[in-house]
């Protein structure tokens, strides 16, 4: 098996115009639905506010409602933007319709049409749509300040799981008090829009997990690799493991004896060449991953993947520079084992950065590999005094001494905490390495 013979390539330029022309399709429908029997109306403030008002709230119940095509992790769409950009989308979508949703009574109260909905004795719906409102909030600001917060991943998901219930709720509300939604056509076009929520929380909450879990694997081998990292092998039930490029991640479940069974995204350390097996290699870093040494041979899980586009596989030719920084070192790791597997003969450089030398996993086989691939490694150590080799930050100085001129015009495959890649990106642009030739994933729910 050769590299030419990785059938991924990068998704067509339609991939994604289809996606983007739909949503905002969607988007104009539903302007379209809140102004069509009013605009003309309009003869001074009261009824502009008005109008906007409902607006406001009909594009903010369409982007709550939107949120679960954008987090449902289809294939389709993780190949065409790469799941870790539609996440942070997913993100920015729900902060703008919470303020959209704000916006919606702040607009309306100035106008008199609350006070008519009160006095025809729908106060009720009202108080529908102000709990949406809290829920929505509540939502959004758990999920953009979790860290803050002190919120452990599985408390956070499960205040994540009321999106649901917001838009049982907003149903209710605009059907009742909608203007322009609540009979016709656009009703219907808006009932269907909420049928397929229903139809896509359905597939991912219950009988997408039953059918990976009828495709479960087993795990095969539990490895401490150093004093805080953890290798995990899993070997599927029956058959070969699934296809991925080297460098992506996927969501693990584990089915451990007494603990409980959470899911959580980790990046695949293992080569594609091999088909009897697939690894994780896991840091302990937070109350989940504190308890990967405890696993063991025998114990199922469920795998929801591969996702993401962090990898060598789309661009067979041209030399590559990878920089990682501790557990970022993963993906690369993916990359370089398939490579030699492979025999891909390219340049390769590799700059790999860690506290110290009891940090540095699997350092054996990566110092091993120069003898199979075309490969310099450069190890840089920030707390050891006593380290014969480069010391110190990755940053422009360290880079300019260890990259010729020849590896500038390589592509560049970054990979670790996110200030760091925020600063080795900076001066990697310093050095004159064009943006689109530096590859990240940025990965955070």
């Amino acid at each position: 098996m050769t590299e030419s013979n990785i059938s991924y390539r990068l998704p067509p330029a339609w991939l994604r115009a289809v996606p983007i022309a739909a949503f905002v399709a969607l988007l104009g429908l539903t302007v379209w639905v809140g102004i069509r029997n009013d605009i003309a109306k309009i003869e001074g403030a009261k009824e502009f506010f008005t109008v906007t008002g409902n607006v406001a709230g009909l594009l903010a119940a369409m982007l709550i409602m939107l949120q679960f095509a954008v987090s449902a992790r289809i294939k389709l769409l993780d190949r065409a933007f790469a799941l870790d950009r539609m996440f942070r989308f997913h993100k920015v979508m729900g902060a703008a319709a919470v303020c959209l949703a704000a916006l919606h009574p702040t607009l309306l109260y100035g106008t008199g049409v609350i006070d008519e909905f009160a006095e025809a004795g729908l106060a009720w719906a009202e108080g529908v749509g102000a709990l949406a409102l809290v829920v929505l909030a509540v939502i959004v600001c758990t999920s953009l300040w979790r860290i803050f917060l002190g919120l452990s991943f599985e408390t956070w998901r499960g205040i994540h799981q009321l999106t649901f219930v917001a838009v049982v709720v907003v149903t209710v509300h605009s059907q009742i008090l909608g203007r322009g939604v609540n009979s016709g056509w656009p009703r219907y076009f808006w009932l269907t829009v909420v049928a397929l929520c229903a139809a896509t929380f359905v597939w991912v909450k219950i009988i997408k997990p039953r059918r990976l879990w009828r495709r479960a694997f087993v795990v095969a081998d539990v490895t401490q690799v150093n004093y805080n990292t953890c290798n995990l092998t899993l070997e599927p039930r029956k058959g070969e493991a699934f296809d991925y490029m080297p460098g992506q991640f996927a969501f693990i479940t584990l089915k451990r004896q007494g603990m409980r069974t959470e899911e959580h995204h980790f990046t695949l350390s293992s080569s594609p060449a091999r088909k009897d097996a697939i690894t994780f290699t896991i840091k302990n870093s937070g109350d989940f991953t504190a308890t990967m040494s405890q696993t063991k041979a025998g114990d199922t899980a469920m795998i929801d993947g591969p996702y993401g586009h962090f990898s060598h596989a789309p661009h067979p030719m041209g030399d590559l520079v990878m920089i990682a920084g501790g557990i970022g070192i993963t993906p690369l790791l993916s990359m370089l084992r398939y490579m030699a597997d492979t025999g891909d003969r390219r340049s390769i450089v590799l700059i790999w950065g860690n506290r110290s030398e009891k940090d540095v996993v699997f350092r054996g086989e990566i110092d091993a590999l120069p003898a199979r691939l075309n490969l310099r490694v450069h190890h840089v150590l920030s707390n050891q005094p006593d380290w014969p080799g480069e010391k110190g930050k990755v940053d422009d100085a360290l880079l300019g001494r260890l990259l010729t001129e020849k590896d500038r015009k390589a592509r560049v495959f970054l990979c670790g905490p996110p200030i760091m890649m925020k600063l080795v990106s900076a001066s990697l642009r310093r050095l004159g390495f064009p943006a689109k030739r530096i590859h990240t994933e940025r990965f955070a729910l």
